[in-house]
């Protein structure tokens, strides 16, 4: 209130007062030798406080300033001056704590003085402390940053000669709300890897995760997908999801199923167009500087067959992404993968909650001793197979565990009883689509 502010404006004054009296008086001549203590610096953690013993208002304020001024008027202000007396009593309090901790004179940051040390002063020292330690704390980020993304730096070679991070963050059912917070967290923790698809519809959000992560776009590997319905409409397909992201460019852009969707009728295909019709048009974007490298998903052995046996395509698949886990190991697909040059990348590699690959006892005998996350040593397992693995989380604790497979591996051993686990499924099944897809490993 406005009373309230005349008040401490009119103590401050008075304090003001008091100081400079304290300063005007000559020093008193003294006897050689008196002094014990003449030239001592005074403590620097002593503050300057009033030379005369404070006025007391207690009985002045119980007595009226005005003849108008009612009793319960008086007594309110009497209520007010007590607040006021016990709220510099603790300001003081905070100020000699504040300036306990704060550098002594004559280091870095101390006042060097043999006077005492003003509260203008005291605030004067902790802001500049504030910002010594936002700037440490500033260079610490960028430090650990830089050690995460080392850390997530394992890369695979295509057979376009781009590296592609081993691990990527998968963003299948993250909800939009869910998936920003996902991918921001994941880019900061070291992740250089994110996995969308238009299909999804959250490439927006992992456009808005991206760019609140502060990690430059060039740093980053960004993987899309062509929706079913879009096989016809490749090119307004890339452009939607561009769109979406906020980006120029995405650095791998796959045909999402082989399943090329009536975009009028959803229920049916199309009697004029499949998939190696789509490969066609998708070949024609890399000279357009809006994708980097090409590739599938979802693809079969027979399906890759008939598309590279197709006098119209020229290009290779540089990446085959499909479901990779120790219950859906398809090593004869991972095979043939490999020797038509083509990169495998496994989705769905923790396998799924409610299907207990997480709980399998030879999993979790691995995972105890080697003091990881059965999710840990499952990613782990996928990255010696050879493949890249993204996997899909919005918890940031377990989206940090998800990255931490440096420095550790599994036994020949190990790996043979991963292999061995003997339960079979699939997290994702072509049900919904209008046509089988998935044959088994042979076809």
């Amino acid at each position: 209130s406005g009373a309230e502010d005349d008040n401490l404006d009119r103590d401050e004054e008075e304090e003001e007062e008091e100081e400079e009296e304290e300063e005007e008086p000559a020093p008193k001549k003294r006897k050689r030798g008196a002094d014990k203590t003449k030239g001592a610096k005074r403590p620097h953690t002593q503050l300057r406080t009033a030379s005369r013993a404070p006025k007391k208002r207690g009985a002045a304020a119980t007595k009226p300033r005005h003849p108008s001024e009612t009793v319960e008027e008086v007594k309110a202000r009497a209520a007010h001056n007590q607040v006021e007396q016990q709220y510099r009593k603790r300001l003081n309090t905070h100020f000699e704590r504040l300036l306990a901790v704060l550098p002594p004179p004559g280091r870095e940051g101390g006042v060097a003085s043999d006077r005492r040390v003003s509260k203008a002063e005291v605030l004067d020292l902790a802001r500049e402390r504030i910002r010594a330690l936002e700037r440490q704390t500033a260079r610490l980020e960028r430090e650990r940053r830089e050690l995460r993304g080392r850390i997530g730096g394992r890369t695979f070679t295509l057979n376009t000669g781009d590296r592609i991070p081993a691990v990527g963050l998968g963003t299948w059912r993250s909800t939009p709300r869910q998936v920003s917070l996902a991918v921001e967290t994941a880019l900061r923790a070291g992740y250089r890897h994110i996995d969308t698809a238009l299909a999804y519809g959250n490439e927006r959000e992992v456009g808005i995760g991206i760019r609140a992560s502060g990690v430059p776009r060039e740093d980053i590997w960004v993987t899309s997908k062509l929706r079913n319905n879009w096989h016809k409409h490749v090119r307004e397909g890339l452009q939607t999801s561009l769109n979406n992201l906020g980006l120029d460019y995405v650095d791998l852009y796959l045909i999402h199923w082989p399943c090329s969707r009536d975009a009028d009728d959803p229920a049916h295909l199309y009697q004029d167009w499949d998939f190696v019709d789509t490969w066609a048009e998708m070949q024609k974007l890399l000279d357009e500087g809006k994708v980097a490298n090409i590739g599938v998903s979802n693809f079969g052995i027979r399906h890759l067959e008939e598309l590279l046996n197709s006098p119209s395509t020229k290009v290779v698949p540089a990446v085959n992404q499909i479901e990779l886990h120790p219950c859906n190991p398809s090593p004869k697909l991972v095979a043939y993968n490999t020797s038509k040059g083509i990169h495998t990348e496994g989705y769905s590699c923790l396998g799924s909650a409610h299907l207990g690959l997480s709980r399998n006892k030879n999993l979790v005998d691995i995972a105890n001793a080697k003091g990881k996350t059965p999710q840990q040593v499952l990613l782990q397992w996928g990255l010696q197979k050879g493949w890249s693995v993204v996997p899909k989380s919005v918890t940031p604790s377990r989206i940090e565990s998800n990255i931490d497979l440096d420095g550790w591996e599994l036994t020949d051993e190990e790996m043979d009883m991963l292999d061995g686990i003997e339960t079979r499924f699939k997290v994702v099944g072509d049900g919904f689509l209008p046509k089988r897809v998935f044959f088994g490993d042979d076809e």
